[in-house]
Order: structure tokens, then C-alpha cells, then sequence
């Protein structure tokens, strides 16, 4: 057994208090863990904490991976919702433009109508321009149809 002596060390005097509490005989718990610094097995416990800190440090990331995926995917379908409704409130906009213009047209070409007396060959004829416009936005319009629709209504 090896002679031993009296030292001083700096230790943290409130962990010491709650080894003494605890039943722990310092000197002796020092005194192995010195031992344990010296033997064989020491490099074992050092390079297996390393290890055991790195595979800690890795599944935290793992989780964090899984979270980020997981967080990834959502934003992912976010943008794809958010890129069909902005699709669909252009064209809902754009239509609602055209319809806009359309009812515009027809309001005007509605005015020929009555100024024509419902003369199918003069409404043709004064309103060219405003008829160009209602086709190219409606290329079904049937001015005949229209004719007739309007003339039922306005003799009501």
C-alpha cells in the first residue's frame, strides 16, 4: 500500500458538503478517482464518455432533422396552396375584369339598341367598334339573340 500525506486542494465546498452528507468519505473517493486516472481502464472510460457524448450530440440532431423535415414539409404545402389561391384569384380578377368591360359594352351597345328602334342592319353599323369588343371578350355573343332578349324586357 503506498504512504500517504496531508494535501490541500480547491474544491467546491457545496458539492464536498453533499458528498459528506451523502455518506461519501472525500479522501477516499479522491484517492480512487486518482487511482482510476492511472489504470488501464482509464483511456476506455475517456474515449467511451467522448463516444457516449458524440452519439448523445447525434441523436439531437436527428430529432432536429426529423422536426426540420417534418416543418419543411408543411411550409412545402403552404406554398403550393398558397400558389394555386393566388392562381385562382388572378383569373377570378381577370374575369371579373372582363365582365366588367363586357357589361360596359353591352350597356352601350343596349343604348344603340333603343336609339336604332331594334334596326338589326343599324345597330350592326353604328355600333362596329363597341360590337368588335363584346366579340373578341365573347366570341358566342348572338347579336340577333340579344336584340330579341332586350326588346322582350324593355316592353314590359
Amino acid at each position: 500500500m503506498a504512504e500517504k500525506g496531508r494535501t490541500t486542494l480547491y474544491l467546491d465546498k457545496e458539492l464536498i458538503g453533499k458528498l459528506i452528507e451523502d455518506g461519501w468519505n472525500v479522501s477516499a473517493l479522491v484517492s480512487e478517482a486518482l487511482e482510476l486516472v492511472y489504470s488501464p481502464d482509464w483511456e476506455d472510460m475517456r474515449i467511451l464518455t467522448k463516444i457516449n457524448i458524440m452519439e448523445n450530440r447525434k441523436e439531437e440532431i436527428e430529432k432536429e432533422l426529423k422536426i426540420l423535415t417534418l416543418r419543411t414539409e408543411a411550409l412545402r404545402v403552404e406554398d403550393e396552396r398558397l400558389a394555386r389561391n393566388i392562381d385562382d384569384t388572378k383569373t377570378e380578377w381577370e374575369l371579373t375584369k372582363r365582365t366588367t368591360r363586357l357589361s360596359g359594352y353591352i350597356t352601350s351597345l343596349n343604348h344603340i339598341i333603343i336609339v336604332s328602334m331594334y334596326d338589326i342592319e343599324e345597330i350592326k353599323s353604328s355600333a362596329k367598334d363597341i360590337l368588335d369588343k363584346i366579340y373578341e371578350l365573347n366570341p358566342d355573343f348572338d347579336l340577333e339573340s340579344h336584340i330579341m332578349r332586350f326588346k322582350t324586357v324593355m316592353e314590359y
